[in-house]
């Protein structure tokens, strides 16, 4: 009896990684993404910074790692090649990932711009809180000023984010597709379909993406 409860993990996460497809994992990529840059931008102070820092960004990174573990597991579980690349191809989920992709590059780099200026502007008050103070050329210490802003930045915390974005997994895996030997033939006319339905998905300015 206990051998056969011990195989209901192990059952219950088998048939998980079965009910993934493309259209699921760019769903799931998507979703991240977005709450990711939401909860950035509701960081305009110090208590909110910290609140979307322990509700949002550390858990991403657990988050994104999940999803690829899971896409690793549906791509080992494709029978061929051709039907790896077919599946990716075939999928809305995908071009609708590409198409929220750049929109998403931009929003990204306009929120950090505005947190490094909210961060200037927590240095500059202490540094005029000093001046007050008497000191004549103050050196404003960023614990003091805005230490959850300062910590947010310095670490580097949005790195995951940033790296979702700039190089993702889907990217990475669909960058190896021209390589992958039982394609090599049939890689014209799949890229062929890739570029038709692109043509649907993607702005006319947007539709030819490099990886």
């Amino acid at each position: 009896m206990k051998h056969k409860l011990g195989l209901v993990p192990f059952l219950v996460l088998f048939l998980a990684g079965c009910t993934d497809n493309m259209d699921s994992l760019c769903r799931e990529f998507r979703n991240a993404n977005n709450e990711a840059l939401d909860a950035i931008s509701m960081m305009v102070d110090e208590e909110s910074c910290q609140k979307m820092n322990v509700r949002v960004i550390k858990p991403v990174t657990d988050r994104y790692k999940d999803i690829e573990r899971r896409m690793d597991i549906w791509k080992n579980n494709r029978a061929t090649d051709k039907e790896l690349v077919e599946q990716t191809f075939k999928a809305d989920g995908f071009y609708m990932y590409l198409a929220e992709l750049d929109v998403n590059r931009q929003r990204y780099s306009l929120e950090r711009m505005r947190l490094r200026n909210l961060y200037k502007q927590y240095m500059d008050q202490e540094a005029q809180k000093m001046r007050d103070a008497g000191e004549i050329e103050p050196i404003p210490d960023p614990q003091k000023a805005c230490p959850k802003l300062h910590e947010m930045l310095s670490q580097d915390k949005l790195k995951p984010i940033q790296d979702q974005l700039t190089k993702p997994a889907i990217l990475q895996l669909v960058s190896t597709y021209p390589q992958l030997k039982g394609v090599k033939s049939d890689y014209p006319a799949l890229q062929k379909l890739f570029m038709q339905r692109l043509e649907k998905f993607m702005p006319k300015e947007k539709k030819v993406l490099l990886w």
